[in-house]
């Protein structure tokens, strides 16, 4: 089990580019999860990326939509692929990301 803190950063894709999502409520979000990602590093703590892969939609595993934005810069100590809208629905974090990280902060 990973003792330090994770950061999680869920759903940061190009896909919510997408002018028919309706307009953003956070212009400065990709700047600000970019800080959270390098404070984050620099501590040597661990990143986890959530993905959305919503089929037919703009966020579509293999489609430029799905692709992360830049912000979320290097490889993730853990990533994770969700069919559902919400993260925290289900069983999409437990299995793969309770059983690995002890302590988290979210960035959505």
């Amino acid at each position: 089990m990973i003792e330090q803190r994770a950061l999680l950063v869920v759903d940061v894709q190009r896909g919510f580019e997408d002018r028919a999502l309706g307009p953003r409520d956070n212009p400065h979000a990709e700047e600000n999860v970019a800080k959270l990602i390098a404070a984050w590093r620099r501590r040597g703590d661990p990143i986890v990326v959530v993905q959305h892969d919503w089929r037919g939609g703009p966020l579509e595993r293999g489609t430029p939509g799905f692709e992360l934005k830049e912000a979320v810069a290097g490889e993730p100590d853990l990533r994770i692929v969700k069919t559902v809208h919400s993260s925290f629905h289900g069983d999409v974090l437990r299995d793969e990301f309770a059983e690995v990280v002890k302590t988290a902060a979210a960035c959505t």
